[in-house]
Order: C-alpha cells, then sequence, then structure tokens
C-alpha cells in the first residue's frame, strides 16, 4: 500500500514534467509558426505591390497601344499582347490576394493557439503549489503506512505468542504508545480528509 502512495506521487511528478515539456515544445513550434507566417505575410505582400506597380504599367501599355489604333495588324497585335499581360497580372494579383488571406487566417488561427496555451500553462501553473502539496502528503502518508504496517507485524509477532503477550509488560507500554500516537494520527487524518471532502463540494 505504501508503494502506491509513492508510485502515485512519482505519477504526478512525472507527469507536471511531462506537461511542462509539451507546453514548452508546443509553444516553440507555434511560435515557429507564427514568425513563418509574418515572413510569408510579408513576402506577399511586397508581391501585391510590385504587382500592382505592374499592372499600373500594363494599363498605361494598353492605354498608349489602344490610343496609336488598331488599324494596322501590328496595332491589333499589340493591344491583344498588352491585354494578355494585363489580364495574367490581374490573375497573379488575386491569387496573391488569396495566398494573403489564407495566410493571416492562419496566422489568426496560431495566435489564438498561443493565447490558449498561454492560458492553460498559467492555469496549471496556479495549481502547482497545491500540486506540490498532494506529492508531499502522498509521501506522508506512505511513510505513515510504511510505520503503521510495521507496527501491526511487530504486534502481530507478540500476540503469536498467546497470552504471553498480555503479561509482557513491555508489549503493554508499546501498545499504549501506539494508541497515544495513532489517536492523534486517525483524528488528523479524519480532519483532512474532511476538509479534502469539503473542498471538493465548493469546487
Amino acid at each position: 500500500m505504501a508503494e502506491g502512495f509513492f508510485a502515485l506521487k512519482n505519477d504526478i511528478t512525472n507527469f507536471v514534467e511531462r506537461f511542462d515539456a509539451y507546453v514548452e515544445q508546443k509553444g516553440a513550434e507555434l511560435h515557429e509558426q507564427a514568425v513563418s507566417l509574418r515572413r510569408e505575410i510579408d513576402g506577399v505582400m511586397r508581391e501585391i505591390v510590385g504587382l500592382n506597380l505592374q499592372i499600373f504599367s500594363a494599363t498605361a501599355a494598353l492605354l498608349g497601344t489602344v490610343v496609336a489604333g488598331t488599324a494596322t495588324l501590328i496595332g491589333l497585335l499589340g493591344v491583344v499582347a498588352a491585354a494578355a499581360v494585363l489580364v495574367f497580372l490581374l490573375a497573379e494579383r488575386v491569387s496573391a490576394e488569396v495566398r494573403l488571406a489564407r495566410a493571416r487566417q492562419a496566422l489568426a488561427v496560431v495566435n489564438a493557439q498561443q493565447q490558449a496555451l498561454a492560458r492553460l500553462k498559467g492555469n496549471f501553473d496556479g495549481l502547482k503549489p497545491d500540486i506540490n502539496l498532494i506529492c508531499e502528503r502522498l509521501v506522508m502518508f506512505g511513510e505513515i503506512w510504511q510505520s503503521v504496517r510495521t507496527e501491526s507485524i511487530r504486534f502481530q509477532t507478540h500476540l503469536k505468542l498467546g497470552m504471553d503477550a498480555v503479561s509482557d509488560a513491555r508489549f503493554r507500554q508499546e501498545v499504549r504508545l501506539a494508541r497515544d500516537t495513532c489517536g492523534p494520527l486517525q483524528a488528523g487524518l479524519e480532519k483532512y480528509a474532511a476538509q479534502l471532502g469539503t473542498r471538493g463540494k465548493r469546487e
């Protein structure tokens, strides 16, 4: 039974360590994603600015070829070529806008995840004093259980002697000492259990 208390304490400690490592790793991953997305957004925005300038130039070129005239075949081909360039640039700009919107949306998701992770970490960090107290109590209960078990084994050994144990003054003194020791221990454990029960109801 004592090993159970110690094992539970170890399980809790291991969980806390694994949770802290997970939060740290996940936080680093999210930070890296956010940095990458911000870079992507900046790059796409620069690309859009460049496309806007090219679209302006292509529009001016198209207007220039239209004004120059479409009476000749060469003039008509110039208009078609300028229009094709403009359509291509407009398609590229639309594509860039879509990529920008997706990157911004992805960044918003990552930011929300970072905030949620920070809240989770904050809440968990707030529980650590209670977790540490629980671990201390588990160790204490394990040690108490070991002590009580050792005493009970010793008493069993004495009781196997039969009536001789009753007349043994030392044994009687040990029983009195055990009662004196276990009485407050029992009262303390009952009080602690009552506090835990009350605390559970409040939460």
